[in-house]
């Protein structure tokens, strides 16, 4: 294996951390988007109403990524 400070290994452990971490960026990037849409939803979104499977959309995609982020503390803990 190559040294971590060598220019071909960096690369090589970006990858690997961008791969372990992929849950939780996925995790964080759902969670921002149910929290953006509960904003626009509690100050009225000037006068726009926010359709119903929206927020079912977004609240299922924030479920299934917390489902897998658990699913990888059970299986790894």
């Amino acid at each position: 294996m190559k040294h971590s400070g060598s220019k071909g290994a960096s690369g090589e452990m970006n990858n690997i951390h961008m791969a372990a971490m992929k849950p939780l960026t996925d995790l964080i990037g759902a969670n921002n988007n149910y929290h953006n849409l509960e904003t626009m939803v509690t100050k009225g979104n000037n006068g726009i109403s926010v359709p119903d499977f929206r927020k079912a959309a977004l609240e299922e995609q924030f479920c299934v990524k917390l489902t897998n982020v658990c699913n990888i503390f059970k299986t790894y803990g």
